[in-house]
């Protein structure tokens, strides 16, 4: 599990995350046979591709098919540069290559059930409209179909330049981290490149804090050290 923020206004981005990583648990079948432990607390869950254009976090699945789901995610977009360019087109990329490497990993790399990721994709609309938008790709299992299924939503600052933000991870930091920004972006005066990654710096800090502990194993979910990236 993790904590990630994405933070958009019609001029300013980022993103940020916590830097825990844990093995996972070891399962035979349905049996838990060993617990999950941390692995490190400072992996970067962040990314930052086209020259700072386009930025984003994940949390869920973080590795498969022996590479990082950012290294999927680097591949994909290199594959995938659409001219002209479109945010729209290249997240549908994204998950339907994403989609398409989970249901090839087997289960004794990753069990079906927990093939997840979760991903905040900000960047230009398009060639034309150089204004930022939010997308929220939310790709899962559907064990019911033996498939796994995708969702993109979009949040669109456009209209009114207020700062909004997308949360993944644990359910308690979630919900921690989404009180602290209702409050502390009401009280900002500037909704700048500098005030975002600070307030996004403290956001995860609090979503650490506030983090359970892990169902598969003994350790807080979320930990260690904080990442930012900002759009350019």
């Amino acid at each position: 599990m993790t904590i990630i923020v994405g933070i958009v206004t019609k001029s300013s981005a980022v993103v940020a995350s916590d830097g825990r990583i844990s093995s996972g648990a070891v399962y035979e079948g349905e049996i838990q046979k060993s617990k999950s432990s941390v692995q490190s607390d400072e992996f970067d869950k962040t990314f930052s591709l086209k020259n700072g254009k386009l930025i984003g976090a994940i949390s869920g699945t973080m590795r498969f098919q022996h590479k990082s789901t950012i290294e999927h995610i680097e591949s994909l977009v290199q594959e995938n540069s659409l001219i002209p360019y479109s945010l729209d087109e290249l997240a549908k990329c994204i998950c339907a290559g994403l989609k398409s490497g989970l249901l090839e990993v087997s289960n004794e790399e990753v069990l079906f059930r927990f093939r997840s990721i979760d991903l905040i994709l900000i960047g230009p609309k398009s060639h034309f409209d150089l204004t930022y938008q939010m997308k929220s790709c939310r790709i899962k299992p559907n064990e019911a179909s033996a498939s796994i299924d995708y969702t993109i939503d979009t949040v669109d600052p456009v209209k009114d330049d207020h700062a909004h933000w997308q949360l993944f991870g644990d359910d308690n930091s979630q919900s921690m981290v989404n009180a602290f920004l209702k409050r502390e972006v009401g009280l900002l005066t500037k909704r700048d490149e500098k005030t975002l990654r600070s307030i996004s710096y403290k956001a995860i800090r609090h979503g650490i804090k506030y983090s359970t502990v892990s169902k598969s194993g003994d350790h807080q979910t979320c930990g260690g050290k904080v990442y930012v990236k900002n759009a350019t």
